[in-house]
């Protein structure tokens, strides 16, 4: 974590080998266990009243009986991250485990920092598997600023096709062909 040039993928993995180390588990299990705490702390939440969860990230939730007991891997989580002093461990859900999901093409990318993060997910968002590639390619040719690129990555409909991908523009089957051939 030390390493001035990570990228957002390597700093997520990174957090996330962290926590496993400082648990004793898995990776897949931190991530469990992370998503686990959102849900408690939205439960909790939601019993409360209120629309969003607090940042109350010290407390304890109430077990079945409503006893508060200290849950100790929790204490854990939240001290990694007051030592990291990026973020709190809310924000790493919210933000970074979602670009784990990526697809693979382009968390790929965005691991080999060929594209910007804002990118990634704005790309991920088409559904059009060749649509995404054409995105993609571009994105990495640097060919589309970031403000036009959020634009083109919005579909005009909720309906997308092969001839008509609704990138913001029109792209015909022949531009995608040329697009992927490297001919203008």
């Amino acid at each position: 974590m030390q390493r001035q040039d990570l990228n957002s993928v390597e700093e997520t993995e990174g957090i996330l080998q962290l926590l496993a180390i400082e648990l004793n588990c898995s990776v897949d299990r931190v991530k469990l266990l992370l998503y686990r705490m959102k849900n408690s702390l939205e439960k909790e939440s939601r019993s409360q009243g209120t629309d969003t969860p607090a940042d109350n990230s010290t407390a304890s939730a109430p077990d079945a009986r409503g006893n508060v007991s200290p849950n100790p891997d929790r204490e854990k989580v939240e001290a990694v991250f007051a030592s990291l002093g990026k973020m709190n461990w809310q924000t790493f859900i919210r933000t970074r485990l979602p670009l784990l999901k990526l697809p693979p093409e382009i968390l790929e990318a965005l691991r080999q920092g060929r594209i910007e993060y804002t990118k990634a997910k704005a790309i991920a968002k088409l559904k059009v598997e060749s649509a995404r590639q054409a995105l993609l390619e571009e994105a990495i040719e640097n060919l589309c600023p970031c403000a036009k690129f959020e634009s083109k990555s919005k579909p005009n409909s909720s309906r997308q096709t092969e001839n008509n991908c609704n990138l913001g523009w029109r792209v015909s089957p022949k531009e995608l062909s040329r697009s992927k051939s490297g001919t203008t």
